[in-house]
């Protein structure tokens, strides 16, 4: 017996049951979550360095590079800049505790759902730690100085960059 489809701009309809398009989407999302070992890594300071409204970042990556990133970024100085104000030079670490892999397939696949970029952010720590190192060349004092290495930074790039 074939099966009857009926395309709706709310779901499908199979066989006289529906079935509705939200419920679809977080399906494959699970499965695609699971599938791919995805996990969500959120990076927080909560109002620092007298920066009330604190710094979030969140992200949808593979377990394997949310632990890659999370032992990269432990302990490694990041500048925002003047992002509080004129002088206000927002810097620091962010410590182990600062940096959580979530791995709730349901919530992982809530973020997905809200969030098709799966990269959301008021600044990215990401972002600017990269961003810092670009104009350094692999030979450069700098990374003799860092607690980061230029294969770390690479590693980076290539992680948040999809290069």
């Amino acid at each position: 017996m074939k099966n009857k489809i009926e395309y709706t701009t709310d779901g499908i309809i199979v066989n006289d049951e529906f079935i509705l398009l939200n419920a679809i989407i977080q399906e494959v999302n699970n499965l695609l979550i699971q599938k791919d070992d995805l996990v969500l890594l959120t990076m927080t300071w909560v109002g620092w360095r007298g920066f009330d409204d604190g710094i979030t970042e969140q992200i949808v990556l593979s377990l394997a590079d949310a632990n890659q990133v999370k032992t990269i970024l432990t302990d490694v100085t990041i500048s925002f800049g003047e992002i509080a104000g004129k002088h206000s030079n927002v810097y620091g670490y962010l410590d182990g505790n600062e940096i959580v892999i979530e791995t709730d397939v349901e919530i992982i696949s809530q973020f997905k759902f809200n969030n098709p970029s799966l990269h959301i952010y008021n600044y990215s720590f990401l972002y600017a730690l990269v961003d810092s190192l670009i104009d350094y060349d692999k030979n450069d004092v700098y990374w003799k100085e860092s607690k980061i290495t230029y294969n770390d930074y690479n590693t980076l790039k290539k992680i948040i960059y999809n290069d």
